[in-house]
C-alpha cells in the first residue's frame, strides 16, 4: 500500500484524506463501527484511544505520524505483543536522545534588547542553565544502565520510574524504598540515584521548574511585586502565614513561565516546524477550516500586528 500521503503536509488534500481514509478502513476491518483505536496523529501518537470520526479530524488537525510507517498498533502484520513492547523503549530512546542532542548543542542566541524591551538577565540565565541541563542529559541517555545493556539506559530509567510514580500515586518514600531494594538486588556497577530527590533533579535539570507565589487563602490577592513583604491581605484580612515556628504560606500559586516553555517548542526541530504551522502550513484559500480563517481572528492579528 502507497504511504507517501503520510509525509503530505497538506492535510485536506485528496491524497491524504484517502490515505486517511484507507488507514481507516484497515484499521476497522475487524471492528465495529463504535469501537476505539489508537490515534496516529502527532498530537496522541498512538497514546490515547479514539473513535473512528475523532481519529479523522485528529489526522487533519494535527497530521499523520510521519514515522508511523509500519501500523504494527492496529494490526499490521504478526507482531508478537511482548516483542513489541521489548522494541517499544528503544524507538522512545532514540526520539529522546535526538531531541536531547538538538537542545544541548542548538545556540541559543538572544537578540538582546531592542527598542523598548528591557534587558531579562533572569530568563537568559534560564536558557543557559537549561543548555547545560540538556548536556548533562545527554550523558547520561548514553550511559548504559547495566553494563552490556543495550535496552535501557540511565536516563530512560529514571524518568520511566517518575512517570510511573505520577501514574500510580506513589508516594516518595515509596520511591525512595523501591530504590533502596533496586540497589541491594542489582550490581554494584549499576548506578541509580538514592533517593527520589535526586531522581527529580532530572526535571530541573532540564528547565522544568515552576515559580511558587504566596497567595491569599481565599483567592484574593498573589503576594508578588510591590505586596511581597506583606503579612496579611489586603481585600479580607486573612494572614499569610500559617501559626507556628515554620511560618510556612497557607496557599501557594505555581506558575509556569510562558517564555522559557515556548523556547523549549521552537528549540526541536520536531516541535518547531509544528509551532510555525500558522505561517507555513496552514491553507488559506478563503474557506472556513480554522479558527483562524474567521473573521474575528483575522480583525484580531489586524489590531495587534505586533502580537499575531
Amino acid at each position: 500500500m502507497d504511504r507517501s500521503w503520510i509525509d503530505d503536509a497538506n492535510h485536506i488534500s485528496a491524497q491524504y484524506l484517502d490515505g486517511v481514509r484507507a488507514f481507516l478502513d484497515f484499521a476497522f476491518k475487524d471492528r465495529s463501527s463504535e469501537s476505539c483505536i489508537y490515534c496516529p496523529c502527532t498530537s496522541c501518537g498512538n497514546r490515547l484511544t479514539k473513535s473512528r470520526r475523532d481519529v479523522l479530524l485528529h489526522c487533519i488537525r494535527y497530521g499523520f505520524d510521519q514515522t508511523y510507517k509500519v501500523w504494527t498498533c492496529h494490526g499490521e502484520g504478526e507482531v508478537n505483543p511482548a516483542v513489541a513492547n521489548d522494541n517499544m523503549p528503544m524507538r522512545w530512546e532514540e526520539e529522546l536522545e535526538l531531541l536531547l542532542r538538538e537542545c544541548a548543542y542548538t545556540e541559543h542566541t538572544d537578540p538582546g534588547p531592542s527598542g523598548n524591551e528591557p534587558h531579562r538577565d533572569d530568563e537568559n540565565e534560564h536558557i543557559h542553565h537549561g543548555s547545560k541541563g540538556y548536556r548533562k542529559m545527554l550523558e547520561d541517555v548514553e550511559k548504559e544502565l547495566i553494563p552490556g545493556c543495550k535496552k535501557m539506559s540511565r536516563l530512560s530509567f529514571i524518568a520511566r520510574l517518575l512517570h510511573l510514580k505520577v501514574l500510580c500515586h506513589w508516594s516518595n518514600n515509596s520511591i525512595d524504598l523501591l530504590l533502596e531494594l533496586l540497589r541491594d538486588a542489582l550490581p554494584d556497577d549499576v548506578v541509580l540515584p538514592k533517593n527520589f530527590y535526586e531522581a527529580n533533579k532530572l526535571t530541573k535539570d532540564l528547565g522544568f521548574t515552576c515559580k511558587t507565589i504566596h497567595a491569599c487563602i481565599n483567592n484574593c490577592m498573589l503576594f508578588t511585586g510591590e505586596d511581597v513583604d506583606r503579612e496579611v491581605c489586603v481585600v479580607c484580612g486573612e494572614k499569610r502565614f500559617t501559626q507556628g515556628k515554620d511560618r510556612s504560606p497557607v496557599k501557594k500559586l505555581r506558575y509556569f513561565p510562558l517564555i522559557p516553555r515556548l523556547q523549549r517548542w521552537y528549540v526541536s526541530s520536531k516541535t518547531a516546524s509544528s509551532m510555525r504551522w500558522h505561517a507555513e502550513g496552514r491553507v488559506d484559500d478563503g474557506k472556513m477550516r480554522h479558527p483562524a480563517d474567521s473573521p474575528a481572528w483575522k480583525s484580531f492579528d489586524h489590531r495587534y500586528s505586533t502580537f499575531s
